[in-house]
């Protein structure tokens, strides 16, 4: 990942937090409290911790091997990986993380809408950015273009010229508005 790919994988998932999904959504007090914050942390913590290593990641759970560096056992240095970066984050965001058994069920109802929620702006921005995995679904061109009024950019655009999910070409002008997208 370039610098540029990074710059545009935070800009993606910081507006898709902001705008991705209908505003009632976004504009609810649960997810101006969670999903904005996680997202933006996310990157605080990649920016304060893993500054050096942003330029060997190349999709959610690849990171180029780093063999300048050295495990204790004299093997090359692997990771860090995303998913995991955003799974350990997930410690401190899911409020039933550190409670008993009992609690499993809420702490899964919490992961499977804000979590997937977070994991969605993360993965997608990554997505789009260096290497389009099939991920993050759910997702329309309305989505898309609510967040970017200024125009959704060439970038964004043209991933969706390669294949779509029925694996023909398709560019984003012939994507009707509703049409489901998949990143």
């Amino acid at each position: 990942m370039n610098q540029l790919q990074y710059s545009r994988w935070k800009d993606f998932s910081l507006r898709m937090s902001h705008k991705g999904w209908p505003k009632k959504q976004v504009n609810g007090k649960t997810h101006q409290e969670i999903v904005i914050p996680a997202v933006t942390t996310f990157f605080e913590i990649m920016e304060r911790n893993f500054e050096n290593e942003i330029t060997r990641i190349e999709s959610w759970d690849d990171t180029m091997v780093d063999d300048s560096k050295k495990d204790y056992y004299g093997r090359p240095v692997i990771g860090p990986y995303v998913c995991d970066i955003v799974s350990k984050m997930f410690d401190d965001w899911n409020p039933f993380y550190w409670d008993d058994e009992e609690k499993q069920k809420a702490y899964e109802n919490w992961d499977e809408k804000w979590g997937n929620r977070i994991r969605a702006c993360i993965r997608a921005g990554l997505d789009l950015a260096a290497e389009p995995s099939m991920g993050v679904i759910g997702f329309t061109k309305a989505d898309i273009e609510r967040m970017y009024p200024e125009g959704v950019p060439k970038w964004v655009q043209q991933p969706w010229e390669k294949e779509n999910a029925e694996l023909h070409s398709v560019k984003w002008k012939d994507i009707p508005n509703d049409g489901k997208l998949w990143l």
